[in-house]
């Protein structure tokens, strides 16, 4: 008999989730980038964006693609606005489908 794999689940929103999606943000980034992203400077992506500093490129019911100025070139970052977080970063702009509404 086969053991069953238990996946933990987090509730969306919660403070686990949020930090989980910070991470996967972080190792994005050091995928995608070659950077060593702290929390901290995710953190600091997101305010960037709520703050409108960051440019928005375009929406999808369920986030919203960001262009963030970094001090060597651009980063493109998916944010989900429900949970003010970014979910992750891309290489291009691009990358990332589904039904994107362009911004105006």
């Amino acid at each position: 008999m086969a053991a069953a794999i238990q996946v933990e689940q987090t509730d969306r929103g919660s403070p686990e989730h949020i930090r989980r999606c910070r991470l996967h943000a972080i190792r994005r980034a050091a995928e995608r980038y070659g950077l060593r992203f702290t929390v901290q400077d995710v953190i600091e992506h997101e305010e960037m964006i709520r703050l409108r500093l960051a440019k928005l490129l375009g929406t999808s019911r369920q986030g919203a693609l960001y262009e963030i100025q970094g001090e060597h070139r651009a980063y493109y970052a998916v944010y989900i606005p429900r949970f003010s977080v970014i979910a992750t970063y891309l290489r291009a702009r691009h990358e990332w489908i589904g039904s994107l509404r362009r911004a105006r």
